[in-house]
């Protein structure tokens, strides 16, 4: 039965034809009879062989021509041929006869111009003696035991020559305009390697629009024209991945479909820039050309020229959509959610009345908007605090910002009020927006007041408040995240004898980090930390769990607090479980260079013990 299924059949004709000066071959495969019974890696797939003709460099074109029979629930789209160098992943190219969407019998005939599915023209490299013909179906419908099509009768044509070489994108770029441009594209274009947006997107098989401008000004690129899912970028020298300046991959910005580009840049008088246009997909054929437009924008807007005075109270400020982003970066975390950038933020300038902690918070409208507080207007590096969701209550209003800083006399400091963000998506913000600012309680300074731990059971109680632990380069606080323990808040321990101790979370399922301090809240005093040591199903994967010496009489202070990575806290339980236990000192380290571990060596295989 499998042999029936799999049936090859001959080739029916292999000619040298002579096209101008340059020697070409065919080859012909009869398809009559053939079988499609799963995706690409199906056995049963009907298959063919093909002889490369002595000379052949490459894969020009195929043609062919069909009638098949779609069976059970197949849809006629789904029946692909191809043609590649046997379990080539790179070389190769298939066709789509049909791309009708209603199942039946379909008959016709098509070549890779029109009809191309997947891959382009490929070259042949020397010692290869065959190609591999086979048809499948790119959407499985039953499994490879269930058969998708009947070919009743068809031929494939495959020409061998000189592939044509890669196309040349900067030979000949659109010369833009401000107004729609048609920017034609090719299959064979190059990638411009961009790494563009949460996606790290390149603009695969990129055109390019070289535009000057004659007065100068601030303009926007941007694909809408078309719902295709593109990538652009604006770069200086064409085609040069070195050169680019700012890239985009999805708008999203409720004027475009959302997966289009937009881009805006900036030019003096005379200056040329060169904007690449190209796909998001690595594997997508390229339609025949993009709408692209260019459009005057409006110049940014700094919103640091004129903050708005503030006072104790409730303030109004007034939103810019083309005031200039504010990026924390590793400055501030904003929140667990979405990226570091505060968009678009205009500023209040408040002059504290008194040396003491105020709070700053947007919690009385619905807008989504995020808060930096900064010492210099602008400037991330100043931050004194900042926030995204910190209202945090339906009551009042779940994704209003909050934030409190103790402040100077006399001192004024900048309130940057922005709308939240992600990539592909931007909150958008009322025209005015009101701030309040009052005088309120500091935070608690968890070392004021840690927990007195015990062998066994200790009730630890979080807080989210609490001031992070950042142990950079003191200690590595696992595989994932960073290298921050988000929150913690502490015990003190002090130890009856002098001998190890192991402190855990793994009778719970939180999300922990452990660090193990001489001096509580101080990073550089550490003696052990950890992320996720619990390690099993029964004591929870992400719980936390490290052994530590420490002297009789002799405090220590432990800090529980969440695991952390950029743009992500965990959430901890408000009561947590951490055992402190005795513990076996681990054995002595290994020296590798003492005469009695070194192994003696011998001519042939060698066995090593590693040791970590």
């Amino acid at each position: 039965m499998n042999g029936f299924l799999t049936r090859v059949s001959p080739i029916a004709a292999v000619a040298a034809l002579a096209i101008g000066s340059a020697a070409t071959a065919q080859s012909t495969v009869d398809m009559t009879g053939w079988q499609t019974w799963g995706g690409t890696a199906a056995a049963a797939n009907s298959s063919a062989l093909v002889n490369v003709p002595a000379g052949a460099a490459g894969v020009t074109s195929v043609s062919y021509t069909v009638d098949f029979a779609t069976l059970g629930g197949s849809w006629r789209s789904e029946f692909v041929i191809r043609v590649e160098i046997p379990g080539s992943t790179t070389s190769y190219l298939t066709l789509r006869p049909s791309t009708l969407t209603s199942s039946g019998t379909f008959a016709g005939s098509g070549d890779s111009t029109t009809n191309l599915y997947a891959g382009l023209p490929f070259a042949i490299p020397a010692g290869t003696t065959q190609l591999k013909v086979f048809v499948y179906e790119t959407y499985n419908d039953g499994g490879d035991t269930v058969q998708d099509a009947q070919v009743n009768s068809g031929t494939l044509t495959i020409n061998f020559g000189s592939p044509p070489p890669p196309f040349d994108p900067c030979a000949s770029p659109v010369v833009g305009v401000l107004g729609s441009n048609t920017v034609p594209m090719n299959p064979t274009s190059p990638s411009l390697d961009v790494n563009c947006g949460q996606f790290a997107a390149d603009a695969n098989k990129a055109s390019y629009i070289q535009f000057t401008s004659a007065a100068g000004g601030n303009f926007e690129v941007r694909t809408c024209p078309q719902a295709t899912d593109t990538v652009v970028a604006s770069l200086t020298a064409c085609g040069d991945a070195n050169t680019v300046i700012a890239c985009n991959d999805d708008t999203d910005d409720g004027a475009c479909p959302g997966l289009s580009s937009s881009l805006e840049f900036s030019l003096g008088a005379g200056e040329t820039i060169y904007l690449a246009v190209g796909l998001y997909s690595t594997t997508a054929i390229p339609p025949a050309s993009l709408q692209v437009e260019i459009l005057e924008a409006a110049p940014p807007f700094d919103a640091c020229l004129a903050p708005t005075p503030a006072v104790l109270g409730l303030n109004t400020l007034d939103t810019n959509e083309g005031a200039f982003d504010l990026d924390m970066g590793t400055n501030c975390d904003m929140g667990t959610f979405g990226d570091e950038i505060n968009r678009h933020p205009t500023y209040l300038a408040f002059t504290a009345p008194a040396s003491l902690y105020y709070v700053v918070e947007t919690c009385d409208q619905a807008d989504d908007t995020r808060l930096s507080i900064l010492t210099t207007c602008g400037d991330a590096s100043t931050v004194v605090a900042c926030d995204d969701d910190g209202c945090g209550t339906q009551s009042d209003t779940i994704y209003g910002s909050r934030a409190g800083f103790q402040a100077v006399a006399g001192t004024t400091y900048f309130i940057g009020i922005g709308a939240y963000s992600e990539p592909g998506y931007e909150a958008t913000l009322a025209p005015t927006l009101f701030v309040n600012i009052a005088e309120g309680t500091p935070p608690a300074n968890p070392c004021d007041t840690p927990t007195e731990g015990v062998l066994g059971m200790n009730m630890l109680v979080t807080d989210v408040q609490a001031p992070d632990l950042n142990m950079g380069t003191f200690c590595d606080m696992g595989t994932f995240g960073d290298e921050i323990n988000r929150h913690p808040t502490y015990i003190r321990f002090v130890a009856p004898q002098t001998r190890y101790y192991r402190v855990s979370s793994c009778s719970q399922a939180d999300d922990t980090r452990i660090s193990v301090l001489n001096e509580c809240g101080v990073a550089a005093s550490v003696i052990a930390c950890d992320d996720d040591a619990c390690g099993t199903a029964d004591d929870m994967d992400y719980a936390s769990s490290v052994a530590f010496s420490a002297t009789a009489g002799v405090p220590v202070f432990i800090a529980v607090g969440a695991y952390s990575e950029p743009g992500y806290t965990a959430t901890l339980a408000p009561e947590l479980l951490i055992e402190i236990a005795e513990d076996v000192a681990p054995p002595p380290p290994v020296d590798p260079c003492d005469p009695a571990n070194i192994l003696a060596g011998q001519i042939g295989v060698n066995q090593v013990i590693p040791d970590s």
